[in-house]
């Protein structure tokens, strides 16, 4: 064979930009040298992390159908994969690295030839004859320089690939850090990732936990998610602490990684076969030196990320965190800006807007509000004989059994030193009387401990409901104020609406 002609032919035969006209063409010709009887390409699978049959000649279907697919660090070809080196039988049936695939071909003389981008192998070419020892040196010689021509043209293609896939990810990085800036909300920030993740398909499903201090231990709360089924959502809305990869996450304030063969083998997601999940990374969001939640990443596809994905997904994940602190921030801000400090409830500007707007409602719908008003009895007398740090206390508790005695959609506020209020939308005369009444036995269970002080604050409490024509939220006010002064004259175990204070004191004026 002239050598010289072989190798013109081969260099045109892979310089192609398509792949499949490379291993045709090459494939086509390695066989016609005496001995090779089977040629097989393997390249590494980005999604599922195994080697994977691209190209092949003279197999028969039942090879091609047991090793396809030959998982990670399974056999001689993973061997020539994690050391990048060639390897030389000759007789490969003679060595216990083989498969039983292998073994049952029949195939002995072989030689594998590392296909590498850099320094890193994606792949090997493999050549066999059917006789041992059929490989001389020159014929080995001539293989290796074969596969090497074929190898660095297929690493051409792939690493242009994997050029244009690192683009996608830079231009994804770049819309991010735009359009983040724009966006008001958790769910909002997941719809654009899936939107831009969609060009390059590396990860199924998002999801955003927070840590809420608000539960009792600690919890991290599923705050948004994107396209995870019904079923996990249900299973991992709250993750308690230690257990799982969310927490390792937020206790090692670092990003943690567990491709399925990592995964499979602890007890972090139990669910792992019956799920489906394949691997999972976390990324924590910190605020200054706290974390205080994590950006999950699940894949229900791949096996493993490589390094450069693994840095593109951590790129996302901390764009996302800078994003989703940047709203906690204006929360803050914005909650702080209508909250009273102290007992935690909304301040006296945000409970008087708040009341214009529901009685609005009430007037243009036909509908109901009404108020709840309550004065801390003798609260001078408690700072004058504690100090104003037990009065504070006092204050902090009463925030708490109102927070926790009201219904979501109320508004509850201190409305002034020592007193509280509640605006109940959609509320009339009776339900309001059954709320206040349940809102008075809460009260009566509170106990304020501090040191050595014991402190069991009552108060007293009155009701009132908007009545067409009402002049303004003044008045609403101002006639809770007076069944709650007429509560407090009186010290009723049972709470009485401004409406039946009229009916039992028919000369009580409304404000003027």
């Amino acid at each position: 064979m002239d050598e010289t002609y072989f190798y013109k032919q081969i260099i045109n035969a892979t310089d192609y930009s398509d792949l499949n006209i490379i291993y045709k063409e090459s494939l086509d010709l390695v066989c016609t040298i005496p001995g090779i009887d089977i040629v097989m390409v393997y390249m590494i699978d980005d999604i599922s992390g195994d080697a994977v049959l691209e190209a092949c000649r003279n197999l028969n279907d039942e090879y091609i159908k047991r090793a396809s697919i030959i998982r990670k660090k399974k056999g001689i070809t993973w061997k020539i994969i994690e050391k990048s080196e060639l390897v030389i039988f000759d007789d490969v049936q003679k060595t216990d690295e083989i498969g039983k695939a292998g073994r049952i071909l029949g195939i002995r003389a072989a030689v594998g030839v590392p296909v590498m981008i850099e320094k890193r192998c994606i792949g090997v070419i493999w050549f066999f004859s059917y006789k041992p020892r059929e490989f001389n040196e020159q014929l080995r010689g001539l293989l290796l320089t074969i596969g090497r021509l074929i190898g660095r043209n297929v690493s051409r293609i792939k690493q242009k690939e994997e050029l244009l896939q690192k683009n996608k990810r830079l231009s994804i990085i770049s819309q991010l850090s735009v359009y983040l800036n724009q966006i008001s909300g958790l769910d909002e920030i997941l719809y654009l990732m899936d939107h831009l993740m969609k060009q390059i398909g590396l990860v199924d499903k998002k999801a955003i936990y927070m840590v809420d201090k608000k539960e009792p231990g600690k919890i991290a709360k599923l705050v948004a998610h994107n396209g995870i089924p019904a079923n996990l959502v249900n299973n991992y809305s709250k993750l308690k602490y230690p257990n799982g990869v969310t927490w390792e996450c937020i206790e090692k304030g670092e990003i943690v990684y567990y491709p399925y063969d990592k995964l499979k083998g602890t007890n972090f997601l139990n669910s792992v076969n019956e799920d489906g999940i394949r691997s999972v990374v976390a990324i924590p969001i910190n605020m200054e030196k706290d974390t205080i939640g994590t950006c999950n990443f699940l894949s229900f596809s791949r096996n493993e990320y490589s390094i450069d994905e693994l840095e593109f997904i951590k790129a996302l994940g901390s764009q996302i965190g800078l994003a989703v602190v940047r709203i906690k921030m204006f929360d803050n801000l914005k909650h702080s800006s209508v909250t009273d400090d102290l007992s935690g409830l909304y301040n006296s500007g945000y409970f008087h807007e708040s009341l214009n707007k529901y009685i609005s409602i009430a007037e243009r719908d036909n509908s109901s509000v009404s108020v709840i008003v309550f004065d801390l009895d003798d609260f001078k007398a408690i700072n004058d004989k504690y100090g104003h740090l037990v009065g504070d206390r006092v204050i902090n508790e009463v925030g708490k059994v109102l927070l926790n005695s009201v219904r979501k959609m109320d508004i509850a506020a201190r409305y002034g030193g020592d007193e509280f209020a509640v605006i109940l939308p959609n509320t009339g005369y009776k339900l309001s009387k059954k709320i206040a009444v349940r809102i008075s036995k809460a009260f009566e269970q509170l106990t304020v401990k501090t040191d050595n002080i014991i402190v069991k604050p009552t108060l007293s409490i009155g009701i009132s409901t908007y009545i067409n024509g009402m002049d303004s939220d003044s008045e609403l006010i101002n006639l809770a104020d007076r069944a709650m002064y007429r509560n407090k004259k009186e010290k009723k175990s049972i709470l009485q609406h401004y409406n039946d204070i009229m009916l039992k004191y028919p000369g009580l004026s409304k404000p003027g």
